[in-house]
């Protein structure tokens, strides 16, 4: 008998505790910071060979902190600075470009204000907001431009497509395509939210950038050559009740608690801004790349970069180191997993004397 009520009590006391890590680690305001190193090596049999690269570089933005940018370039540097994003313009003798710095990612309340234009209303290229049927669907469910219409039209997002099976290429992202199938990607979600949204006339972007790795502990690090240990991303920014707001509509698919994703970040959210205007800024740097020789290689996602050069046969390697540092979350769970473990254990033998 005492056997059993034991492990009944055990049965209680992990679930008890794995809960309230969860809770912990999950609704904690906290910071996440990461060191993040880009590569890009160049290799030619043509040792005079001359080398441009273009590289998109996240920015300060409401729920992100990007400092300490370091470049080791021998050559001419220029940097552009968009509204999101930093461009990077290298040029000069074949080499390999290291570019360092460090983001720290806020987990918490995400509400700021930023300026609100007409096109943030307006369809845009896969954001059908001037659909019939997506304008007819967006006023059924949302009466207003309120918070509670704005998160009635996420969580319908969040039920509305189901996650594509097996491989996807050269698939566009169209919202009211997605809407149709009930299949869709991060993008798809997104660009779905943003049409709904406008549709009822609340301002909303679709964002793109990465989802940085989720869970690891403090000082692990990963790379990856020709991708990166984080996951190219697409979410939104909407604009309810005088301020923006963060929301997740992909991410909220797949929780039980999908108010988590709305209105708030993780701690694992790096924008590169919104959708649309990223997708030109890239284009414009290909342009340049291409505009200098020969395009050696070009990625838009997960690394932003296109690199050229003025003699055929120049190769270019692109890799990513990405290495956590404090990561708050986990300060957090143990400040509450420990406590946790020395009531068990005063219960347990508060239990013991009285037997």
């Amino acid at each position: 008998m005492r056997s059993t009520q034991t492990i009944l009590r055990i049965m209680i006391y992990t679930v008890l505790g794995l809960t309230l890590v969860a809770l912990a680690w999950f609704l904690t305001p906290a910071k996440v910071h990461y060191h993040v190193t880009e590569q890009y090596l160049f290799n030619s049999p043509q040792a005079q060979a001359q080398v441009s690269l273009g590289v998109l570089l996240p920015r300060n933005g409401p729920y992100q902190t990007v400092e300490n940018l370091a470049i080791t370039w021998q050559g001419d540097q220029e940097t552009i600075a968009h509204t999101d994003v930093d461009e990077l313009r290298l040029a000069g003798s074949l080499q390999t470009a290291s570019i360092e710095y460090d983001v720290i990612l806020f987990q918490g309340p995400a509400r700021w204000d930023a300026p609100v234009s007409d096109a943030m209303l307006q369809p845009q290229e896969n954001v059908e907001a001037a659909d019939p049927a997506l304008a007819e669907l967006a006023n059924g469910l949302a009466q207003g431009q309120s918070r509670q219409d704005a998160y009635r039209l996420f969580e319908f997002t969040a039920q509305a497509l189901d996650w594509p099976q097996g491989s996807r290429v050269n698939v566009t992202p169209s919202a009211r395509q997605a809407y149709e199938a009930g299949i869709g990607g991060c993008e798809e979600f997104a660009n779905l939210y943003t049409a709904l949204a406008r549709a009822a006339g609340i301002p909303a972007r679709s964002m793109a950038g990465l989802a940085m790795p989720l869970g690891f502990p403090p000082f692990w690090s990963a790379n990856a050559t020709w991708s990166s240990p984080a996951g190219a991303h697409a979410w939104n920014e909407v604009y309810v009740d005088g301020a923006w707001e963060f929301a997740d509509a992909s991410w909220a698919s797949s929780s039980p608690l999908r108010q988590i994703y709305f209105g708030r970040t993780d701690g694992a959210h790096l924008s590169y801004g919104e959708n649309g205007e990223l997708n030109a800024i890239y284009q414009a740097m290909q342009a340049w790349a291409e505009g200098r020789g020969e395009l050696s290689a070009a990625m838009s996602a997960p690394l932003h970069f296109a690199a050229s050069a003025d003699t055929p046969g120049v190769e270019v390697v692109p890799g990513i180191e990405i290495k956590k540092g404090w990561d708050g979350r986990w300060a957090a769970a143990v400040a509450v997993y420990i406590p946790f473990l020395v009531a068990c254990r005063l219960i347990e033998d508060h239990l013991k004397k009285r037997s």
